[in-house]
């Protein structure tokens, strides 16, 4: 039984390298300004767009929620980051726009520090 639950634990994605998923590569290798684009998108284009509209809402909105799963998740490791009074978010927005070239990634890693 230990076996066989190990054995399934070791092909399980949980354990899989996403280093190259899109939705890291966002934070970890663009600037911040297009992690923060990819949150603040809006859906309003695909409005009037029938089935494709939808089909490619469907992947934005997508595409957004990894985007915010990427920020709570890495909030949530680090034991929360938010400020004071401030979300990690905003936070992230602040420092993005005092240092536009750097990575979400870094960012978010010196609010752990």
């Amino acid at each position: 039984m230990r076996l066989a639950l190990a054995a399934a634990l070791i092909g399980s994605p949980a354990l899989g390298d996403y280093s190259d998923h899109s939705g890291v590569t966002l934070f970890t290798e663009h600037p911040c300004t297009a992690a923060l684009a990819e949150i603040d998108q809006s859906l309003d284009r695909y409005a009037d767009r029938g089935v494709a509209g939808l089909n490619e809402a469907s992947a934005a909105i997508a595409s957004q929620g990894m985007a915010w799963g990427f920020i709570l998740g890495y909030d949530t490791a680090n034991g929360g980051l938010q400020g004071e009074e401030e979300t990690t978010l905003v936070r992230l927005r602040k420092a993005c726009a005092d240092n536009p070239e750097a990575t979400a990634e870094e960012l978010l890693r010196g609010f752990a520090n």
